[in-house]
C-alpha cells in the first residue's frame, strides 16, 4: 500500500508539474502572441501612414503633372490665337498703308529720327513705300538717300552718319505687339490653372 500511495504522491506530482509547467508555457505563449500583436499592429500603423503619406505625394504630383500639361495646352492654343490675331492683323495692313493715317505715322516717325538722330544719312523702308517717302522727305525738306528693303513690310529706319539707328517698322510694331498679347494670354493662362486647379 504504501507503495501504491507513493505511486499515487509521485503521479500527483508529475500531473501538477505538468499542468504548472503547460500553464507557464501557455502564459509565456500569451505574452508572445501579445508582444507580436503589438509589433505587428506598431507596423501597420506605421505602414498606414507610409501609405497615406505616398498616396498624398502621389494625388500631389499627379496633380501637379495635370497642371503642367493644362497649362502647356492652353498655352499652345494662346500662342496660337496670338498668331491668328497677328496674322489677321498683317492682313489689314495694305489697307492701312492707303489711309491718311499711315502718311502721318511716317511723317512723325521721320521727324522724331531727325529730332533724335541729328545728321541722317538714309532711310530704309519697304518697296512699296518708296513714292511716299520720297513725297514725305520732300514735304518736309529732307534730302536723305532712301533704301527698299524686302524685310520691311512699313515704318522707317533711319540711319544717321554715325551709325546709330531709328527703328519705327511695322516688324517692331508686330514683335511688341506678339509680346505683349503673348504675355498677357500666359498670365491668363496662369491666373485661370491656379484659380480652378490649386
Amino acid at each position: 500500500m504504501e507503495l501504491e500511495i507513493l505511486i499515487e504522491k509521485a503521479l500527483k506530482k508529475a500531473e501538477d508539474e505538468a499542468k504548472r509547467k503547460v500553464w507557464r508555457a501557455r502564459k509565456e505563449a500569451e505574452r508572445e502572441v501579445e508582444i507580436v500583436r503589438e509589433q505587428l499592429e506598431e507596423e501597420l500603423k506605421k505602414y498606414e501612414q507610409t501609405l497615406r503619406v505616398r498616396t498624398r505625394e502621389e494625388i500631389e504630383k499627379e496633380t501637379s503633372r495635370t497642371r503642367a500639361e493644362l497649362r502647356k495646352k492652353l498655352y499652345s492654343e494662346a500662342s496660337s490665337l496670338t498668331r491668328e490675331v497677328l496674322k489677321e492683323f498683317r492682313k489689314s495692313i495694305a489697307s492701312f498703308k492707303k489711309d491718311e493715317a499711315y502718311r502721318s505715322l511716317i511723317a512723325s516717325s521721320l521727324k522724331r529720327a531727325v529730332d533724335e538722330l541729328g545728321e541722317v544719312s538714309k532711310v530704309v523702308c519697304a518697296k512699296d513705300d518708296v513714292n511716299l517717302v520720297k513725297e514725305v522727305l520732300e514735304a518736309h525738306d529732307y534730302r536723305f538717300e532712301i533704301e527698299p528693303a524686302e524685310n520691311i513690310i512699313g515704318g522707317v529706319k533711319v540711319l544717321s552718319k554715325s551709325g546709330l539707328y531709328y527703328e519705327a517698322t511695322l516688324e517692331d510694331l508686330f514683335q511688341t505687339l506678339e509680346s505683349v498679347m503673348t504675355a498677357e494670354a500666359f498670365e491668363m493662362v496662369d491666373d485661370f490653372v491656379e484659380r480652378n486647379f490649386s
